[in-house]
């Protein structure tokens, strides 16, 4: 919770008085495709990381009137050089059979997706969830 929750809301409120002076900003919260299709014993985690999805909507209608907008971005799983023992080679391959694109996310294609949404392109789009993920279903 102090990671997921606090740190993205004192991250936003140290940086959201220079955006309203600006009078523009952007703001994207990331949480996991594992808040809409669950996991087993990720509970703590998954239930941070869900409380995010209010906090972004209510940081689009409180900032929008600056210019401001507010996005929660979820990545499907992605390999990267952190090592992650509860997450094992064998199961990021069973992940990607269950996307639709099977294969694995590179952090350039979410690298990618992170600065649209930092674009002037999406300047009319705010308060939204957008899941970058391969299609891996949702239940």
């Amino acid at each position: 919770m102090r990671v997921n929750i606090d740190g993205a809301f004192f991250c936003s409120r140290a940086v959201v008085p220079a955006m309203q002076e600006r009078k523009w900003g952007r703001i994207i919260n990331i949480a996991s495709t594992t808040v809409p299709t669950g996991r087993a014993n990720y509970l703590h985690y998954i239930t941070s990381k869900s409380a995010m999805i209010g906090m972004t909507r209510s940081m689009a209608r409180e900032l929008g009137e600056w210019n401001i907008t507010a996005h929660l971005f979820m990545p499907g799983a992605v390999e990267t050089e952190v090592e992650r023992p509860s997450v094992s080679g064998a199961m990021f391959d069973n992940l990607a059979k269950q996307q639709a694109i099977q294969r694995p996310a590179s952090m350039d294609e979410y690298a990618g997706f992170m600065l649209f949404m930092c674009s002037d392109d999406a300047e009319f789009t705010t308060g939204q969830t957008f899941a970058a993920n391969g299609g891996i279903a949702f239940l």
